[in-house]
């Protein structure tokens, strides 16, 4: 099973997901993350830039380092149609606004609704994350895909 989650900017939502999902589940199956408006506030391009080296990833990266995941060496990717046509799930936690045609008409798309840390504080985020893992854990239940435990 390859899953794919998306959130907007791929530094808080979907790195969450991802890190939580490939911390839990056992080979072959694995996810990747992505996002639907990977840009610096300057409007270029940010995919590559990697969580640990970003100030506004600070409290993503500490909170999930607590749950003993590190997301530290994570990158940002923009998503594509081909990134969405390769995955046998799509799990998009990005705002409607912001999602490509492609996206939204997708028929393995499952939305997710989950505020955006972006601006929160470290508890903040670690709400957010908790609501993350339990959607993650009841994905993989949901799935029957086999633990690393």
């Amino acid at each position: 099973m390859k899953v794919l989650f998306v959130c907007r900017g791929n530094a808080g939502r979907s790195q969450m997901a991802e890190a939580i999902f490939n911390h839990l589940v056992a080979a072959p199956h694995h996810s990747t993350s992505v996002g639907t408006r990977v840009f610096n506030k300057d409007g270029s391009t940010a995919e590559g830039t990697i969580l640990g080296e970003l100030a506004a990833t600070r409290n993503v990266v500490l909170s999930l380092a607590e749950m003993g995941v590190d997301a530290s060496k994570a990158v940002r990717v923009q998503v594509t149609e081909e990134l969405v046509n390769a995955a046998d799930l799509v799990v998009n936690m990005a705002e409607d606004s912001v999602d490509p045609d492609y996206l939204i008409k997708h028929p393995n798309v499952v939305r997710w609704e989950v505020p955006d840390p972006k601006a929160m504080d470290l508890m903040g985020t670690k709400v957010v994350l908790e609501q993350i893992y339990q959607l993650v854990t009841a994905l993989i239940d949901d799935l029957s895909l086999q633990t690393k435990e």
